[in-house]
């Protein structure tokens, strides 16, 4: 981590920000909220935080497996994560003489990353109906009922696709890295990807909104895929351009 990532932590340290932490290998994977507290210098840096859920028995085990998290937070403007591992646990931890709590101790992390940052360009989806998506969970795990995920393909990209589908529980309750084939549907020709789930989240009250990344190199795809996704993606950029140049008439007229 450079010497500004550093300065740009501590000061979300510093000011005791809420961030939201990911227990990626967890049994049950979950997502709560967590308060940085201060640095910890002694015997490494590190961040002590105080877990806000109300649940704390549900982060036992990831807690005292020194689970890898991820940890996100927003500082200004500004959406930032990093990667990192709980090191330690203290149930008595005197942040004051007077103040005393529950806090986690977070190894420091190697990089602070840019948490808005995409690797590729994300295509919005129209309603026209032109383009279709099917969701269908691939682990051998997945009980059959709950294998087909009804979606609305909401973005597209090199990299992945994002998703809005009714709020659902089990989806909600799945890991990151959960395994997905995603199945798209575009002028009579179908595309299969192989994906793996990477984020989800609740912007309103019923549905839900989530993405995935497709895995792997392309070579690895089913025959064709690769073909029909950049076909797809270069139709996706026309129709772009277009609106752009038609916005900018309106706004010239």
């Amino acid at each position: 981590m450079d010497s500004n990532q550093q300065e740009l932590l501590r000061r979300a340290v510093g000011e005791k920000l809420t961030a939201c932490v990911t227990f990626a290998s967890a049994t049950k994977p979950r997502q709560c909220n967590l308060r940085f507290l201060k640095l910890s210098p002694d015997p490494a840096p590190g961040i002590w935080a105080q877990p806000m859920d109300e649940k704390r028995s549900e982060m036992d085990f990831p807690i005292s497996n020194g689970a890898d998290v991820e940890i996100s937070y927003t500082h200004g403007h500004q959406r930032w994560r990093f990667h990192t591992r709980i090191l330690k646990r203290d149930k008595h931890f005197w942040l004051t003489d007077a103040v005393c709590m529950e806090a986690l101790l977070l190894k420091w992390p190697a990089a602070l990353e840019d948490g808005e940052r995409r690797a590729h360009v994300r295509y919005p989806i129209s309603d026209d109906g032109r383009v279709l998506a099917q969701l269908v969970r691939s682990s051998q795990w997945a009980p059959n009922s709950d294998r087909e995920v009804r979606v609305k393909l909401w973005n597209l990209s090199r990299g992945g696709a994002g998703f809005v589908t009714p709020l659902n529980t089990t989806l909600m309750a799945l890991p990151p890295g959960e395994p997905f084939n995603v199945i798209i549907t575009h002028d009579g020709r179908r595309i299969e990807i192989p994906a793996k789930l990477v984020s989800n989240r609740i912007p309103s009250g019923n549905t839900l909104k989530f993405g995935v990344q497709f895995n792997g190199e392309s070579n690895a795809w089913p025959t064709g895929a690769d073909e029909g996704l950049k076909e797809l993606l270069s139709a996706l950029a026309r129709r772009e351009e277009l609106r752009n140049k038609a916005r900018l008439a309106a706004k010239a007229s």
